[in-house]
């Protein structure tokens, strides 16, 4: 099924039909809801994510809904490669008119993992939907593994620092959806 709504996703995205609902939100809130409620979920691994911030305010013009699915795909990769005990850094940092998103495992991820897994196609083609999200905002997604052991992303996107008025994410895909992402997404 999360192969099916992925290559659902990427041929709107590629048709340019995907529709956003944007507006101006504060992103550190969007990205540390999502760590929050997906470390919940793993813990039941013996993976924890740590979320870490230069800024409490950076604002962006986005719809919620992308940049939670562009987070999701994203820790999941990490995650279902990870070592049980590991950490998961999320990290955001800013400069000038940008804010850069930094996911990354050192020391506990399994990259011989995922080159032998014959079910990352799904996941593949979710990073797929996430870089192309991000050509919609401007941004970009570089994954690099530097060790077979290390993995680390990093989302630029571009903000606002004129913007001082801005709407609050409200969780209208239910308690459940970030597990209900999980599940899909990781596949346990």
């Amino acid at each position: 099924m999360g192969l099916i709504n992925n290559i659902i996703d990427l041929a709107k995205l590629e048709s340019k039909f995907h529709e956003s609902k944007m507006d101006y939100y504060n992103i550190v809130s969007v990205i540390e809801d999502v760590c929050e409620e997906f470390n919940k979920h793993v813990k039941i691994n013996d993976i924890e994510i740590l979320f870490d911030t230069d800024e409490e305010e950076r604002i962006a013009n986005v719809d919620p809904s992308d940049i939670e699915k562009i987070v999701l795909t994203l820790l999941s990769m990490v995650i279902r490669y990870s070592y049980k005990h590991s950490t998961i850094c999320v990290d955001l940092s800013s400069y000038e008119n940008k804010t850069n998103i930094t996911i990354k495992n050192k020391g506990g991820y399994d990259y011989n993992r995922y080159l032998n897994d014959q079910e990352r196609r799904s996941l593949d083609i979710g990073i797929a939907v996430a870089k192309s999200i991000m050509e919609l905002y401007k941004g970009t997604i570089d994954i690099k593994t530097e060790s077979k052991k290390d993995i680390e992303i990093n989302v630029e996107i571009e903000v606002n620092k004129e913007i001082d008025n801005y709407k609050k994410r409200a969780k209208s895909n239910g308690d459940e959806f970030i597990y209900t992402e999980y599940l899909i997404m990781c596949n346990f």
